[in-house]
């Protein structure tokens, strides 16, 4: 992984690039077209799990010395906080001080329902079946922001206050256009973001999808990314359907 993200900066930024690593090996290669973002940022994901310390110190050092941004998931907001600063402790370790623009991404879950034990119990079904486990309880319990919107917001904030940039949310529901309105539009205040869509020509109506990307068969997802108030972080809803 790290020799592919050192080609992919160099092939991305430059032209009539050589590279000679322990796995990799090439002499004057220029692909096109290139990035009109230079440079572009690279998010590296890692999970770090108690279980594993070193697996997970190695994962996060990777992080601090070779990423623009970090995506985790699998984190109670209190294990969030000590990874973000173990990762900067990394950073600082490899020369690197991470700045404002360095993107700390959650990658979470959500089910709005005023019924929290709905909400729990329709997420427990989603997850067992999409990933084909049963998962206990707790492990619902830590990865889905669950019951009102209120509840869900006060969850999500408190993955901002441990230093969330940026929050990817799934639908974890199969009452996709219910769920998209409720943690849309009263979770994320997204009435504002329509209409600057809307001035745009973009066709984004609530319920609705701003832009589509494909995935492996048979899954797809429609994302729309939008800015909120909770602390200008933003937040990308996303909802995978399996046909």
């Amino acid at each position: 992984m790290e020799e592919a993200i050192e080609i992919l900066r160099l092939t991305s930024s430059q032209e009539e690039v050589s590279y000679q690593g322990e796995y990799n090996e090439f002499s004057h290669i220029t692909v096109l077209p290139r990035p009109v973002q230079q440079p572009i940022p690279i998010w590296i994901a890692a999970n770090p799990l108690p279980t594993m310390p070193k697996m997970g110190e190695r994962a996060l050092r990777r992080v601090a010395k070779y990423g623009d941004g970090w995506m985790t998931t699998l984190n109670t907001p209190q294990s969030f906080a000590q990874n973000l600063a173990s990762l900067r402790h990394y950073a600082q370790e490899e020369g690197r001080d991470l700045s404002p623009h360095f993107e700390v991404c959650l990658y979470y879950n959500i089910n709005v329902n005023e019924d929290r034990e709905a909400a729990f119990q329709e997420s427990k079904h989603f997850l067992d079946t999409y990933y084909s486990v049963d998962y206990p309880p707790s492990r619902v319990e830590m990865g889905v922001a669950l019951g009102s919107p209120q509840q869900c917001i006060d969850r999500l904030q408190e993955f901002i206050d441990a230093g969330a940039t940026t929050i990817t949310l799934r639908l974890t529901s199969y009452d996709r256009k219910r769920q998209f309105d409720h943690a849309v539009i009263a979770v994320c205040d997204l009435d504002e973001a329509i209409r600057r869509y809307q001035a745009l020509g973009f066709d984004v109506r609530p319920g609705g999808m701003l832009c589509t990307r494909f995935c492996s068969p048979p899954l797809f997802s429609w994302t729309t990314e939008h800015a909120i108030a909770l602390r200008s972080v933003r937040i990308r809803t996303e909802i995978t359907s399996r046909f």
